[in-house]
């Protein structure tokens, strides 16, 4: 009883800390929300911005990690969109794009899911640039075998 105790207390110790340090960060008290606007392109939820693709000319695509939402990225991101179209999907599973009845999570399956998101958001023939943090790095590697 004593030692799980002693486990307790170290363990809330450590979760206090770590609060701590995250909150007084410079750089999370400065993180703000994007700005950009969100709406479905196909099963996906997706913060986009920028002008047209047909007029850009490039489409930027940020990827989040696992765990995490397209509100990762937050603002930092935003200037992207003075030259370029800028769209970043909440992943299948994950902030606006969770769908309870979903049961396939794969590569497959997002494959398919980005692929019909960049078809509905009307990209022509606009060079696309994929960034990938995380996780989401094994998703952007199989999308660019399986569509380029």
């Amino acid at each position: 009883m004593t030692r799980l105790l002693i486990l307790f207390l170290v363990l809330a110790a450590a979760f206090l800390s770590w609060q701590i340090v995250h909150r007084s960060s410079p750089f999370v008290r400065a993180w703000r929300p994007s700005t950009f606007k969100r709406r479905a392109l196909g099963s996906l939820s997706v913060l986009d911005s920028g002008p047209p693709a047909i007029d850009s000319g490039s489409t930027v695509v940020l990827l989040h990690g696992l765990g995490a939402t397209a509100e990762y990225f937050g603002d930092a991101y935003d200037g992207l969109a003075r030259r370029h179209r800028v769209l970043i999907p909440d992943l299948l599973g994950f902030g606006g794009s969770l769908d309870e009845a979903r049961s396939d999570f794969g590569l497959e399956a997002h494959d398919e899911a980005l692929k019909q998101a960049l078809d509905a958001a009307h990209l022509q023939d606009s060079r696309l640039t994929i960034v990938a943090h995380s996780m989401s790095a094994a998703i952007a590697l199989d999308f660019a075998r399986v569509h380029v």
